[in-house]
């Protein structure tokens, strides 16, 4: 692969522009446990049979062992073939004729122990590329306090205000083909030096790009072994945030007043005005240099599954956009990142879409519940609260503003699950089967998830772009919630010390003779507890902390003996 243009090798030792956040240095002993406990337990292990519960199962006493065998494939940039070997196990998609290649998802299994050591890097990673604040706002994808309502809530504020203010809003979408699987290594590496990654790091994430390969897993045998020249691997820890290095440079290469969202490979390009020809103009002129710019990374725009959406009902008939010679379709709504956008933001598409998928889980709820047979309530309620309460959930922030009828059918949705949850009769008021299954209401829902979206959002450039866009609904709900939200909101700063440079904790839950607190009396549990603090952190400061909660509050406490406090 290719180093970008006028990058130059750096020493053996840790470059001086990764030094002061040690991004080189060897890996601790607390991000390989740190790491560990992330690891999904029953993940299906890779080409070398080892398995995440394998590696969790380690004794600790083994762990230096493990972490020295990790620290030497990271200083050498020499990774075990056997890492860049992906089992391709292909699984059909629902309702696909099986006789098409296209009707299969790939499924990669790779090493566990590899991904283990790119979830170290990952973490590392991750926390210099957020601190160095590289990445700009309008990525939101796969990166911490982002989701994919941020792009969801910037795009339909913005609409809201712009329609108040009398101008008209029109949303591009794009789809690109196969985006993971056709970027350039080589630009890959080139984003990377952009957003000022250097050094170890980089040569590491060099030599993991190059020469993996793939064998595809089918009940008639193993495939031959075929080698990938591009694309990020799939099923790999470090892919999305590679991703999202290559797409980090897109949002300025657009002019303003173009704006942009971008989560994964799921773009949206938007602008506000009153002249349909300057917002062709502008939009046209942004979909050619997003064209350029992909096709540049070896990645191609595909016309076909692309739209642009006016929100308006005015016919706008000069309004049309080309991608390479093709048109792009004009549609009155488009599904963008799970929720359906409508011209007029009216929410009937999205409800009508989300009531037929709640109806086909209630359909299944009626198989395995009844009055007197099937699950239990309880566990009845859990898959209620993960499929039904969550899929309201996810949108609801957005959704503000509806008719009354609109919000009946929300709680229509939620009552009719919780009935057959419950075994109630179908004559049972939704406001009754809500209060017997002590669930919340829509509208403490929605206050729920705006509150949290408001405090997340808060930390970040974005709150200021949403919070200022005045008559919009979103923020008209949230100015009906004084009690719950700060006028001004101040959050302390982030640490900016490296976490794996900080000192590993020693935490000790165990006291000698004592198996809990319960096994033995209380005046027995205090001298145990007294002797062992005496014998063992008798020269160290002891800090004894302790705190309740009731129906009207919480309190908490410490106190330190030794500063009299």
């Amino acid at each position: 692969i290719p180093l970008p243009p006028g990058y130059q090798e750096p020493e053996t030792r840790p470059s001086d522009a990764c030094a002061p956040m040690q991004l080189d240095s060897d890996f601790t002993r607390g991000e390989l446990e740190y790491a560990l406990r992330k690891c999904t337990k029953r993940s299906a292990p890779g080409p070398d049979g080892v398995t995440y519960q394998a590696l969790r199962n380690l004794d600790k006493s083994h762990h230096p062992a493990l972490l020295e065998a990790l620290n030497k494939v990271w200083r050498t940039a020499e990774l075990p073939a056997v890492w860049k070997v992906s089992h391709v196990i292909p699984i059909p998609k629902p309702g696909k004729p099986h006789a098409l290649l296209s009707s299969y998802r790939p499924i990669s299994l790779t090493s566990c122990v590899g991904k283990l050591l790119e979830k170290m890097i990952q973490n590392r990673l991750q926390w210099w590329l957020e601190t160095s604040e590289a990445f700009p706002e309008e990525i939101t994808g796969f990166r911490p306090r982002r989701c994919t309502m941020d792009g969801i809530l910037d795009l339909t504020t913005c609409v809201e205000h712009e329609s108040n203010n009398g101008n008209i809003t029109v949303a591009l979408f794009l789809d690109i083909r196969r985006a993971f699987d056709t970027v350039s290594h080589a630009h890959v590496l080139e984003g990377l030096v952009q957003l000022g990654v250097r050094g170890r790091m980089l040569r590491w994430i060099k030599e993991f790009l190059y020469c993996r390969n793939i064998i595809v897993k089918t009940n008639d045998g193993d495939s031959m072994i075929h080698e990938i020249h591009h694309g990020v691997p799939q099923g790999s820890v470090l892919s999305p945030t590679l991703f999202n290095a290559v797409m980090a440079q897109l949002p300025q290469q657009l002019e303003s007043p173009l704006k942009i969202s971008i989560y994964a490979d799921d773009i949206c390009i938007w602008i506000s005005g009153s002249s349909q020809d300057i917002i062709k103009n502008k939009l046209q002129t942004g979909l050619d240099t997003t064209f350029r710019f992909l096709k540049e990374r070896g990645m191609e725009l595909s016309a076909a599954k692309s739209a642009f959406l006016p929100f308006t009902r005015k016919k706008l008939p000069r309004l049309r956009l080309d991608l390479n010679g093709a048109s792009i379709q004009r549609v009155k709504s488009y599904r963008f990142l799970g929720v359906i956008l409508d011209q007029s933001l009216t929410w009937s598409k999205h409800l009508g879409t989300l009531e037929s998928r709640i109806n086909c889980v209630i359909n299944v709820f009626r198989c395995i519940a009844g009055a007197r047979w099937g699950a239990s309530i309880d566990a009845m309620l859990s898959f209620h609260t993960a499929l039904i309460r969550q899929a309201i959930a996810y949108s609801i922030p957005v959704l503000n503003g509806l008719s009354r009828t609109s919000e009946s059918r929300l709680t229509y949705m939620l009552a009719r699950s919780l009935r057959v949850c419950l075994g109630l009769p179908r004559s049972t008021s939704s406001a009754l089967v809500l209060v017997t299954a002590r669930e919340p209401t829509i509208h403490i829902l929605r206050t729920q998830e705006i509150c949290r979206n408001f405090f997340r959002l808060s930390t970040r450039p974005l709150f200021n772009d949403i919070f200022t866009r005045k008559g919009t609904n979103f923020l008209s709900t949230l100015n009906s919630l004084p009690l719950w939200i700060p006028e001004q909101p101040n959050w302390i700063q982030e640490i900016c010390e490296p976490p794996w440079t900080l000192p590993l904790l020693d935490i000790n839950m165990d006291i000698p003779g004592m198996q809990t607190k319960t096994s033995v009396n209380t005046h027995i549990a205090r001298t145990l507890t007294l002797s062992h603090l005496e014998e063992k952190y008798k020269d160290d400061i002891h800090v004894y902390t302790d705190g309740s909660t009731t129906e009207d509050g919480s309190t908490s406490a410490f106190v330190v003996p030794d500063f009299n406090h």
